[in-house]
């Protein structure tokens, strides 16, 4: 039989003309990897997701509604008057005396913001950069350590939450934060964050603080006054200049630096505002501290404010109560007592229209309490009429004039 040989171009092609192809199956395993690890993150992002909402919802229930803080009112002063409209005495649980945006110098304004939140008027109340940097910081030191805090949310903070450091708190810190976003203007944010936060030595609020502080309202205070203040936000124990000058000095430095970074001054008045003299005035802060005519004020409260007003307008409701007390009287008053050896009590009154003038109860409120004008049950009786007939005399009365012996309120 004849061999039959096939041409060169019907022969199998040699194994080094070959082209290496990928097994299909390799590609397919890596496919399915890829697809089933798409799955479970979509899965678990999802159940996160719900978690969330459901988490949120719950701890979202026990906050204020927005119009629950559209009728908050921070604590205001009370503050009593004489019959001249000189103050006598503020009453407070926290002395607060509200100024509007307008009010406030343009320096006061810059400082807090670059030292708190320079930011402010450009996002819309949580900045997410600082919160991640927080959370790492917070992670590496297994508890919080850092906040990465705006304005608006230390306002929420400070208004309708604790001060504990806990995750719970830093949510619900969150969701007011929006509210608040959606609710106020970011001058109206500004204006109650100035109202509200608290400065150190009984002060709160920035008006209060510069009167503290400097003994001027917050309208006059200059840059480097300015930045003592805006200081004192982050740690008013630590950086008061009344107590702690060197560590006022360092926090000041540190605004005014943030002052130059932001190109808000420039180097002469960085240099300028570090090296200017301070002049501090610490104006009382305490309701014991700024009261003229303790005695009075105590009888007026406890016999007429509190029980027809109750403590919590009294002491956070920002009235204004005129009173019949004629402070140059009281203050004359008032020196007569000291002069004398022993207890006594003083009371001028108009013998026209029964206002009471003038009140002192005894030598020193602070050591007794006790008024001796209106609590003492030992009567002058008959002792006394020989004062009240030579002052009638004096006056031109006669022993025939008659008088309706009458109750006068």
């Amino acid at each position: 039989m004849a061999r039959v040989s096939s041409s060169p171009s019907e022969r199998e092609p040699s194994s080094s003309g070959r082209r290496k192809e990928k097994p299909p199956k390799k590609r397919s395993l890596l496919k399915s990897l890829f697809l089933v690890l798409f799955l479970v993150v979509l899965v678990a992002g999802a159940a996160v997701s719900v978690f969330l909402a459901l988490y949120l919802r719950d701890i979202s229930e026990d906050l204020p509604s927005a119009t629950e803080m559209l009728a908050h009112k921070a604590n205001v002063a009370s503050v009593i008057y004489d019959r001249n409209g000189e103050p006598v005495a503020r009453l407070f649980t926290e002395n607060r005396q509200p100024v509007e945006l307008r009010n406030v110098s343009p320096w006061i304004i810059k400082s807090i913001l670059a030292a708190e939140d320079s930011s402010f008027y450009q996002h819309g109340g949580i900045r997410l950069l600082s919160i991640a940097r927080a959370f790492v910081e917070n992670l590496s030191n297994r508890g919080v350590k850092q906040g990465g805090s705006t304005i608006t949310q230390q306002l929420a903070r400070n208004l309708f939450l604790s001060q504990e450091r806990t995750f719970e708190r830093k949510a619900k810190e969150a969701i007011l934060t929006v509210r608040m976003e959606q609710l106020f203007t970011k001058d109206r944010i500004m204006e109650m964050y100035l109202n509200t936060i608290y400065f150190g030595h009984g002060a709160w609020g920035v008006d209060t603080a510069a009167r503290t502080y400097f003994g001027k309202p917050a309208s006059e205070i200059t840059l480097p006054e300015a930045a003592i203040i805006a200081g004192l936000v982050a740690a008013p124990g630590r950086y008061s200049p009344l107590s702690n000058f060197k560590n006022s000095k360092i926090r000041q430095k540190f605004v005014l630096e943030r002052l130059h970074t932001l190109g808000w001054i420039n180097e002469k008045e960085r240099d300028e505002a570090y090296a200017a003299e301070l002049e501090f005035k610490h104006v009382p802060n305490k309701v014991q501290e700024f009261n003229r005519a303790p005695y009075f004020v105590a009888h007026l409260l406890f016999n007429e404010l509190l029980p027809k007003y109750g403590p919590d307008l009294v002491y956070s409701g920002g009235m204004e109560i005129y009173t019949t007390l004629d402070l140059k009287m009281q203050e004359a008053a008032e020196k007569a007592m000291k002069g004398l050896k022993s207890q006594g009590a003083i009371v001028g009154m108009d013998p026209e229209t029964g206002e009471v003038l003038a009140m002192v109860g005894g030598h020193d409120f602070a050591k007794s309490k006790f008024n001796r004008a209106t609590q003492a049950f030992r009567q002058p009786g008959s002792g006394f009429k020989p004062v009240v007939y030579a002052a009638a005399v004096e006056s031109g009365l006669l022993p025939s004039d008659h008088f309706l012996d009458m109750k006068i309120e």
